[in-house]
């Protein structure tokens, strides 16, 4: 009886990948980088300013 495993290129993908989904994680991604960014940059120039009294 032959093998019933299936191989990664055999198994169906969990749902079809639609053109530009890439993208909207991408675009996504860098919403939150910046907001971290400007969120981060905020708190240490707190810090500073507390250090610096």
């Amino acid at each position: 009886m032959p093998s019933t495993t299936l191989t990664p290129s055999q198994t169906a993908p969990i749902r079809p990948e639609t053109p530009g989904d890439g993208l909207i994680i991408f675009r996504g991604l860098q919403a939150n980088l910046v907001v971290s960014f400007y969120f981060a940059k905020r708190g240490f120039e707190n810090v500073a300013r507390i250090i610096k009294r």
